[in-house]
């Protein structure tokens, strides 16, 4: 399962011709890519795609196709970016969850509509994988990683609690992939985190599928890596992998609105406060203006 981060936001920001430019460019990309490595593409679901490997005919190495298919696709989503500077549009992320396990394929719907697809448990676990994504990321289940697990390359690991499961579940971020395929992302830039000389107060809207909550949670900006990290105080609780929308409140400047963040790491000091990391999936440009600005200021520490 693959799927853009922030996408419905930055749409809001474009015209619906340029939306459409931008996700039919896209997609061309990505199904050449998934025919390549002999998936199918169950369905396009707005900006996401569900793909499956494996049907009408198994073989033993559909698992390693999958996964070194998700790599491409990370791969041509840097050179579709690249594009996207050039034509002045906002650069794209995306994140992909892999899951092996047996599902139903076959005919699906009726004599006046119909499509060839897939059903099944498996494939609710690989979107639930997804949602603990973010842009640039690839997550692989334990059960696809035991398959593969001689092939690639680790670059992380993370717990997930998935409903309906009593225990965690290690999820594997793969950064590339050996043997006949020889795909490797770029290493990641890492910014360090600089302390803000003033906090930066913001409300926090927990987002729940595509519900955003309608209660804010108070809170500040403590701590800030450029415009892709930053680490937060909250008035409340907010668990890790929860997607949420911010919005800044400069002091004697307007709100920022429309920012989305991703919350990668949560402590929680006591029952009223939570300290959190934010990775950033959506940042409309007066809000990378802010973070730019603030982010430069000098700190007390």
């Amino acid at each position: 399962m693959s799927d853009l981060r922030g996408f419905t936001s930055l749409a809001e920001r474009l015209s619906p011709p340029e939306v459409i430019a931008i996700l039919n460019r896209y997609f061309e990309g990505m199904i050449d890519i998934i025919a390549r490595y002999r998936g199918t593409v169950d369905e396009l679901q707005g900006d996401g795609m569900l793909t499956f490997f494996g049907a009408p005919l198994a073989v033993p190495d559909d698992p390693e196709r999958a996964v070194a298919c998700a790599l491409e696709m990370q791969l041509a989503l840097l050179a579709f970016n690249a594009e996207q500077r050039q034509l002045h549009l906002p650069e794209l992320a995306m994140g992909i969850g892999i899951n092996t396990g047996e599902v139903i394929v076959g005919n699906i719907g009726s004599l006046k509509r119909s499509k060839y697809g897939a059903v099944g448990s498996a494939i609710n676990t690989a979107y639930r994988i997804e949602s603990h994504t973010v842009g640039g990321q690839i997550l692989l289940s334990p059960s696809t990683y035991a398959r593969v697990q001689a092939l690639v390359q680790v670059r992380s690991t993370m717990p997930a609690q998935f409903k309906g499961i009593d225990h965690a579940v290690t999820l594997y971020e793969v950064s590339g992939i050996a043997g006949p395929y020889q795909l490797a992302l770029p290493d990641k830039p890492t910014e360090s985190l600089v302390t803000l000389a003033s906090p930066l107060p913001m409300a926090c809207f927990p987002v729940a599928g595509k519900m955003v909550s309608e209660t804010a949670m108070p809170g500040t900006l403590t701590r800030l890596a450029g415009v892709t990290n930053a680490e937060a105080t909250l008035a409340g609780q907010v668990a890790v992998y929860t997607n949420v929308k911010l919005r800044l409140e400069p002091p004697g400047g307007p709100p920022c609105t429309e920012v989305y963040a991703k919350v990668v790491a949560s402590e929680s000091p006591d029952a009223q406060v939570s300290c959190v990391r934010l990775e950033f999936t959506a940042l409309p440009d007066d809000a990378k203006v802010l973070l730019i600005k603030i982010g430069q200021a000098p700190s007390g520490t």
